[in-house]
């Protein structure tokens, strides 16, 4: 399966800093607001939050912030991905866990059972 930077003809480094610069566009206060009002409420005191194709891991570090208490995981398909969230990001309390993961070569490296999907 073919990568967004193989698709779009850039280097990893010009999709990580393209992810960067979007961040705020894509997740502002409209996203949070449905976070709040159509998320949060389903989920349990510490929930599990798992971000697949997790970028830079921005997104990941806000719901760290915005759930201290839970147990967060970013994974991505490019090492540079994870590179830029091993070094460059501050995190606020525990970090979460971030790891390379291409989906259609492995499963998740998390325990079956583990979480709980939630819907309305």
């Amino acid at each position: 399966m073919a990568s967004h930077q193989e698709i779009a003809g850039v280097s990893d480094e010009d999709l990580v800093q393209r992810m960067i610069n979007s961040h705020g566009g894509r997740f502002g206060e409209d996203f949070w607001q449905y976070v709040e009002e159509q998320v949060e409420t389903l989920l349990p005191s510490t929930p599990r939050i798992v971000d697949l194709g997790c970028g830079p891991g921005l997104l990941v570090r806000d719901f760290a912030v915005k759930f201290p208490d839970a147990d967060i995981y970013g994974f991505d398909l490019t090492p540079a991905m994870s590179n830029y969230e091993n070094s460059e990001i501050q995190f606020e309390g525990n970090k979460p866990t971030f790891g390379v993961l291409g989906l259609t070569a492995s499963s998740v490296p998390l325990e079956d059972g583990s979480g709980a999907a939630c819907s309305r």
